[in-house]
């Protein structure tokens, strides 16, 4: 791994200090739900485009498809519902289900939210309850203004997802108008929705990607304890480390799209480590002593001056009991915002 760059590039990477004393203030977050009326009521912030009764669409979503969404009917808020069917959204208590008015559908429900201010960045939290699923085993069932999001594909009928889309929806919107998706397969008798969506501009994002290679422990886990909040401490934890006391590694770096120059993950068998990859450019790295299959590293995210942009991190445990003497853990993405 590289070794530790100047001063002043361990002391932007390394201990993250906050570089304003003064925060802006945080913008308010876009709150989304269903049921924005009583019971039996269309619900005015929603519309929809009706497909079958009991099967998928049957085709991707086009152009038009999302238009008829758009400027389709509004669904009806349930009073009574299903059996089995979650009674509220732990993110949101004031969420209702809804459902095609007449009789449950298949459908492409649109909801439309504004961006009134500029933005570097932007996270989607999503939560929801379905009958029967959002998305099918073809077609993704979350798009945001019309692009569809990873890891949507047949999502089932509960689903919590923070930070969709490898954690930043900023690309997909713009300022003024914007919609989001949500794409409901039914496969037949009763069926709605259930969902809450946050929008936060210039969000905050603690994210685990990519994997490690193993050692004598098993593969080294990264996982971050804290608050992604300008000037705020994190602690980075690794797990399922060599027993017996060591070191490794906490490597940081500005981009998660190439290492070493060349595409991530980038395996690390010229540098006498095969099967391990790197997932970040590494810039610098902190030494960090481990014990009993373990070992913590507190940083701090930083201030304002850097809200929206993110620093990388993996580790890199050395381990002399296997033949190539080192693993690596999966990465982190760590972004201050709010």
């Amino acid at each position: 791994m590289p070794k530790p760059h100047s001063p002043s590039t361990v002391l932007a990477l390394v201990t993250l200090t906050a570089l304003a004393a003064v925060l802006p203030a945080q913008i308010a977050p876009t709150l989304l739900r269903s049921g924005n009326v009583p019971p039996g009521n269309l619900d005015p912030a929603i519309s929809y485009l009706q497909g079958p009764s009991a099967t998928a669409f049957g085709f991707p979503f086009a152009a038009a498809d999302f238009l008829a969404a758009r400027t389709g009917p509004n669904p009806i808020v349930l009073g009574n519902i299903a059996g089995g069917w979650p009674l509220q959204l732990p993110l949101d208590p004031s969420a209702q289900w809804i459902d095609t008015p007449g009789s449950s559908h298949t459908a492409l429900y649109a909801i439309p939210f504004p961006v009134a201010q500029p933005f570097t960045s932007a996270v989607l939290t999503l939560q929801f309850a379905a009958d029967d699923s959002l998305g099918d085993t073809v077609e993704p069932g979350v798009y945001v203004n019309e692009v569809p999001l990873a890891g949507t594909v047949n999502v089932g009928g509960y689903y919590f997802v923070e930070n969709t889309a490898h954690g930043e929806i900023g690309p997909l919107l713009v300022q003024g108008q914007n919609w989001l998706y949500l794409y409901l397969h039914n496969t037949g008798g009763r069926g709605g929705l259930l969902f809450h969506a946050k929008i936060q501009l210039d969000g905050g994002l603690l994210r685990t990607y990519g994997s490690g290679c193993s050692g004598s422990g098993g593969t080294p886990l990264l996982l971050p304890v804290g608050t992604p909040q300008p000037a705020a401490p994190v602690e980075l934890r690794f797990y399922n480390l060599p027993n017996t006391p060591g070191l490794l590694a906490v490597v940081m770096g500005l981009t998660s799209q190439f290492a070493f120059g060349m595409p991530t993950p980038v395996d690390l068998g010229f540098l006498g480590y095969p099967g391990c990859s790197a997932w970040c450019d590494p810039l610098t790295a902190l030494a960090v002593t481990t014990n009993g299959g373990a070992a913590q590293q507190t940083v701090t995210l930083p201030g304002a001056a850097f809200l929206g942009q993110s620093i990388f991190t993996q580790g890199f445990v050395f381990d002399p009991s296997i033949a190539r003497g080192a693993s690596v853990s999966n990465a982190l993405e760590l972004r201050s915002g709010w």
